[in-house]
């Protein structure tokens, strides 16, 4: 039989992973257990924690609390529980796997429901073989009693439905607990049940260390890391110690990749931080990553000087969709092309190379920087107002700084693009098309049959590009004076704030679930279909009415600022947001995570932020170590 852990296995990882970056795992909040703080080793990979779901008040104030709470919201969860529990069970008449899949089911959610703990203290992967010390501890509460019985029917079961090696069972304090061995490359487990708390202790001696963590206080670089996240109602937390990986990765014992890091600055990050909660209406993810000493690399842009009123100018104040990035792409490209100087041969070689690419549009014969003639502000946007439904109309804005410079660079680009598209020759087919609008040229491209026809614009100060014709003429013949997105009063408080911005992202979740809400009925039943949950297609009346879900909505705002710290990530609203967890630990691992090569446990603290008057987390990091201050929450 096909294990269920297979069908919903990446879903687990990709929850937990979320915990404390947006995904919505501890909403609302219940109180926090003392003993789950506890269980943080000293010396830590990685580290991830949500807190127990509480039932939804809907007398709450927070926004997300009370969509949570609403009739219909919950009729429609439970009825998908039901649809997804019978979309994994497998069709067979067999009782015993029916009820296996109905447990292992029943063991997930309520590991998703309640305070979770899972902890990476060492690894090493040689030679396909994980060496690992680590684990996960879930606190079953008032469930004990229900959990602990149906731990005991259940556990073998599963564990030999995942052809395990070898399943024994062993008493520790009179209490029954199960070492699972999968294979040789894989590290030994001891899963049991103590108290009220499910324990699975990944590699040997983990188990004990457990025991002994329970006993004691939390680690300071946990209680630091909780005060820097500063929330009234945390829902999780995870970190992640960039240094660790860096030190035993793959570019450990790489110099070329080491001098790549350097030279990218990935190597300024010694730890990543992230963390969720609920303030008041909204609820907020806050993200840090350190940098120590001055940002290079790919980090350079962290120095340019914040957004200001008039960068936000070309995103009308009805945008759905929005997003303001202060990058000055020339000036980033040349503090690339100057470290590569100092870098050895090859790597300055590779580097030059990839940076003319870029510079040059990939044009070989070209001798024209593309982005020099351009600002350092970008404005994205989806606009009702100018034809945009949902993404349709998205148009995106930057400056231009040299009118003569950047006429040459233009003539290049039209080059590029007749490379693979023809222009304008009266017939049919793919061609690059012109009209006159308001006095200049508007370019677009028409795909015959196909209807998108991205289109753009260069006038003397600004250069623009959407999906469509329509919405570059909507753009020039906007009236003067039209009111833009920092008028908007969620972007303008940001605006007003005291680190400077460095970008401002925006979500109209009310209008844009309005747009979307008649394409989700219609859709809704089909992908439902598709993906097995053939319940929920022939019972499609316990979805959600529209005002049961949009009275609940606000508009959510994201922001990366440059702090005394580092960077800093937030994102406010009425649903989740998301930090930057995933692509900070792709580059960090080189796009080899799976091929991952720790070291000893010797230099493995985390190095995270000490708070003034907190003591020392581990060993006395470098003088270099930036020390930040913790945010209080907006």
């Amino acid at each position: 039989m096909e294990s269920v852990f297979s069908q919903i296995g990446p879903w687990i990882f990709f929850l937990t992973l979320g915990s404390g970056m947006g995904i919505p795992l501890g909403i609302p909040p219940a109180p926090d257990d003392p003993v789950m703080a506890r269980l943080a080793p000293e010396e830590c990979v990685f580290y991830t924690t949500w807190s127990a779901t509480a039932t939804a008040n809907p007398a709450s104030k927070n926004q997300a609390e009370q969509l949570l709470a609403e009739p219909e919201v919950r009729q429609f969860v439970e009825h998908l529980e039901k649809w997804i529990r019978h979309s994994i069970t497998p069709p067979t008449t067999d009782a015993y796997s029916t009820r296996l899949t109905d447990a292992t089911f029943d063991w997930l959610l309520m590991t998703l429901r309640h305070q979770t703990t899972i902890f990476v203290s060492e690894l090493k992967i040689k030679d396909k073989k994980v060496s690992a010390k680590g684990g996960m501890v879930v606190a079953l509460g008032a469930d004990a009693a229900a959990a602990t019985r149906l731990f005991h029917e259940n556990v073998r079961g599963f564990f030999l439905n995942l052809n395990v090696e070898s399943l024994d069972v062993v008493r520790l304090d009179g209490r029954q607990w199960y070492r699972v061995k999968f294979n040789a490359q894989l590290p030994t487990l001891m899963v049991g049940i103590k108290d009220s708390y499910l324990i699975v202790a990944v590699g040997e001696g983990s188990l004990d260390m457990i025991f002994q963590r329970m006993q004691q206080p939390a680690p300071q670089w946990l209680v630091d890391a909780r005060r820097v996240a500063n929330f009234q109602r945390p829902t999780g937390l995870s970190y992640v110690n960039l240094q660790r990986l860096r030190q035993f990765g793959p570019a450990s014992a790489d110099q070329q990749r080491k001098q790549w890091n350097e030279i990218l600055g990935l190597a300024q990050s010694p730890w990543l931080l992230s963390a969720s909660g609920l303030v008041g209406q909204d609820v907020v993810t806050r993200t840090v990553l350190p940098i120590e000493g001055e940002p290079r690399g790919l980090l350079l842009p962290a120095n340019d000087r914040g957004l200001k009123r008039e960068d936000l100018a070309a995103i009308p104040d009805d945008a759905t969709l929005a997003l303001a990035v202060r990058l000055n792409v020339q000036k980033t490209l040349d503090a690339l092309a100057a470290a590569a100087d100092k870098a050895a041969p090859e790597i300055k070689k590779q580097l030059l190379e990839g940076l003319k690419a870029v510079r040059h549009g990939g044009d070989a014969d070209c001798r024209q920087d593309l982005f020099a003639p351009l600002g350092d502000h970008w404005a994205f946007y989806n606009s009702p107002r100018e034809g945009g439904l949902v993404v349709t109309g998205l148009t995106g804005v930057v400056p231009i700084t040299d009118r003569k410079q950047f006429s040459r660079s233009y003539e290049v680009l039209m080059r590029l693009f007749t490379q693979s598209m023809p222009p304008d020759d009266g017939s049919n087919g793919p061609r690059i098309r012109r009209f006159r609008f308001a006095g200049s040229d508007v370019h677009y491209a028409s795909f015959g049959e196909f209807g998108i026809a991205p289109a753009w614009w260069a006038g003397d100060k600004q250069l623009v590009a959407a999906l469509a014709p329509q919405n570059i003429k909507a753009y020039l013949s906007r009236p003067a004076g039209t009111r833009c997105l920092a008028d908007v009063q969620e972007v303008a408080v940001e605006l007003s704030g005291r680190d400077p911005l460095l970008a401002v992202g925006y979500l109209d979740a009310p209008r844009l679930f309005e747009s979307l809400y008649p394409l989700l009925l219609i859709t809704g039943p089909a992908y439902m279909g598709a993906s097995g949950l053939s319940e929920g297609r022939r019972d499609i009346s316990t979805i959600p009415s529209l005002p049961s879900i949009c009275r609940h909505l606000r508009p959510g705002v994201a922001t990366l600022r440059r702090t005394s710290t580092g960077l800093e990530l937030t994102s406010r609203g009425s649903l989740p947001g998301f930090g930057m967890a995933a692509p900070v630990m792709f580059l960090a691992w080189d796009s080899e995570w799976l091929n991952l090569v720790f070291g000893e446990s010797e230099n493995n603290a985390p190095p995270v932020p000490i708070v003034p008057g907190a003591g020392p987390a581990g060993p006395v990091l470098p003088p270099a170590q930036v020390v930040p201050v913790p945010v209080p929450a907006r």
